[in-house]
């Protein structure tokens, strides 16, 4: 049988219950400096904090990585210590002009996007959006009729125009609207939230 592990910036496993949890790894040590990772990246070299998993990649057939918080030097890396590694990559973003150069990241051997548009545009493999009904959440009081989590993605001024609708409407509406990592939402916070809010607007 073959050996595989799941790269990820983040090792919450709430969207694999099933896996084991030695299959999942995070891409980098655990509480690293966010602003010194950013600039080691800029330098490549990001490897000098990476997670344990590069201990026992010598013996791992397939990598499955996850865009969220992915270097390109990650996939050199896997390449240059197990030549014989089948790396997987799998989108759950649009490709846009920041991610655009994993496409032409030749140490990845399949690229997988949950977008069939990105898929037919680019020639990739396509997989849906995927979740879980393993996790529990307990019924809390109700604080929000709407909540918005998520990042920006040139997406606020349209979120800013559904909120004003809804307020003179009299709805109460929680957004949490993510520019970047200072305010990033865990999912254990996000799914207090989801608990608290009657809908979820999706955009």
């Amino acid at each position: 049988m073959k050996k595989y592990i799941i790269l990820k910036y983040d090792v919450t496993s709430v969207f694999f219950p099933k896996l084991r949890n030695d299959n999942i790894y995070s891409f980098y040590k655990p509480n690293i400096n966010q602003l010194i990772l950013k600039i080691f990246s800029k330098l490549n070299l990001n490897f000098l904090f990476f997670g344990k998993w590069k201990k026992i990649l010598k013996d791992i057939d397939v990598v499955i990585l996850f865009d969220t918080g992915y270097k390109s030097n990650i996939s050199k890396y896997i390449q240059r210590k197990n030549k014989n590694c089948k790396i997987i990559f799998y989108n759950w973003n649009l490709i846009n002009e920041d991610t655009k150069f994993i496409l032409h990241d030749i140490n990845i051997s399949e690229i997988w996007t949950f977008d069939k548009n990105d898929a037919s545009k680019y020639n990739l493999k396509w997989n849906p959006q995927f979740f879980t009904h393993e996790v529990k959440l307990e019924l809390k009081d109700l604080k929000y009729d709407i909540l918005f989590p998520g990042r920006d993605k040139g997406r606020e001024v349209l979120i800013e125009g559904y909120n004003k609708i809804f307020q003179q409407k009299k709805l109460q509406t929680k957004l949490c609207i993510i520019k970047n990592e200072k305010n990033y939402i865990h999912y254990i916070e996000y799914f207090q939230l989801v608990r608290e809010s009657k809908f979820i607007l999706y955009i």
